[in-house]
């Protein structure tokens, strides 16, 4: 493939994973070990050259480092998994952007075709885990993201306005803290404020080492 020489990254293939990933902070290129076309391999591999370019491992980790901190807060496991999604749905639209339509339902071939081989590789694992829930989700997934290409001339973009109240909300609400306050509230008769015994009051320091609390001649 022609690549620009600053990312010409490494690729490997390996037994040891079933899915097409990126090796952490590596920026290494990882392959299951099957066999892919001329075809496959090209949009494979600037799928993921492209989430190596959106610094994508930032924001996994952050994520990684949310699901730690909010581990009892189960909503958490559910934005880990949109985020994930809202990921790849990126890498595909820039992947495709400069592609004529031949060429990016060509890419979506390859997207269903993957699917296909990944799910038999995993079957043929006979992972200790139960799989269908693995396959159920990726071909749910995978259906999303070929929506979202086909459907590219029906895409919008949320107001920045709309998103800075959704993220500065829930920074906000965390800001202000409110405190019931009562101005000469029942059962307070008889009694002084914090600020009247600062004024008002004074201490007497016995010899033997005891003190004595004096306000208004008390």
């Amino acid at each position: 493939m022609k690549v620009n020489p600053k990312n010409d990254y490494p690729v490997w293939k390996t037994d040891l994973i079933e899915v097409p990933m990126v090796l952490g902070w590596q920026k290494v290129i990882l392959l299951p070990n099957v066999s892919y076309s001329q075809k496959e391999i090209e949009h494979i591999l600037s799928h993921e050259q492209q989430h190596i370019l959106n610094h994508d491992i930032w924001i996994k980790q952050l994520m990684n480092l949310l699901t730690i901190v909010y581990w009892w807060f189960l909503p958490v496991y559910w934005l880990k998994n949109q985020v994930q999604i809202v990921l790849e749905m990126r890498v595909d639209e820039k992947v495709t952007r400069s592609m004529t339509q031949e060429k990016m339902l060509d890419y979506v071939s390859t997207l269903v075709e993957m699917n296909e081989k990944i799910t038999k590789n995993v079957l043929q694992k006979k992972l200790r885990f139960s799989s269908s829930f693995f396959l159920a989700e990726n071909r749910n997934v995978l259906s999303y993201r070929v929506q979202y290409l086909l459907e590219s001339k029906q895409k919008k973009k949320t107001n920045k306005g709309i998103l800075l109240f959704v993220f500065m909300l829930p920074v906000v609400t965390n800001l202000v803290i409110f405190d019931p306050y009562h101005e000469n509230a029942p059962g307070t008769e008889g009694k002084w404020s914090e600020q009247e015994m600062q004024e008002q009051g004074y201490l007497i320091h016995h010899k033997d080492g005891t003190y004595t609390f004096c306000i208004d001649g008390q």
